[in-house]
């Protein structure tokens, strides 16, 4: 399960501009987390820290286009760290692509090694950051980050308030199914 990837959009890789996230799909609420036979491991139960709460199922990590196209897809358990993303990720973007990323993205070995290979890594800076950008860069990277959240706030909207599966195979496929329509609407658009 957590190595399934899916290509959702083949067209991607003329475009040189993509934004990297992550958002979490809940199995269950946590009062119904011993019930759950579809997951029944720990290992599922993840952490949303902008809502401080705890959440069981999994976590999309997406690779879109500045456009707003999923390129790639990504579904791990839920307390899968957003770095290690691009440890375990195939990247479909060419030598020169810059990749937009949130705070999360904050990993310096990454930035220097897929530097190395020509893409370029930007991820919104912490305070304390020891590579800062310029006023006008981090200005650029915040709103560019701006384009994936809406994109998935507009998926998120789309799933319905209870995802129905029986197997952990199907609720994987209809997470994917979601995000597939979303991407194709977008496409003809």
């Amino acid at each position: 399960m957590a190595g399934w990837l899916a290509d959702a959009a083949d067209s991607a890789d003329s475009l040189e501009n993509y934004t990297t996230n992550s958002f979490p799909v809940p199995l269950c609420r946590n009062i119904r987390i011993r019930r759950c036979k579809i997951y029944q491991d720990k290992c599922f139960r993840g952490y949303i820290s902008s809502r401080k709460e705890y959440f069981y199922g999994l976590k999309v990590h997406a690779l879109m286009t500045e456009s707003g196209i999923p390129a790639k897809i990504f579904l791990s358990p839920g307390p899968y760290a957003d770095v290690n993303f691009f440890y375990d990720f195939s990247f479909p973007v060419s030598s020169g692509s810059v990749v937009y990323g949130d705070k999360a993205y904050n990993a310096y070995n990454i930035e220097d090694e897929l530097e190395q290979s020509g893409i370029h890594l930007n991820p919104v800076r912490k305070k304390n950051s020891k590579r800062k950008y310029e006023s006008f860069t981090g200005d650029g990277v915040k709103f560019i980050r701006k384009r994936i959240e809406s994109a998935f706030s507009v998926i998120i909207q789309r799933f319905p308030a209870h995802i129905h599966a029986v197997t952990s195979h199907g609720f994987e496929l209809k997470v994917f199914l979601f995000i597939l329509a979303y991407g194709i609407e977008k496409t003809m658009l």
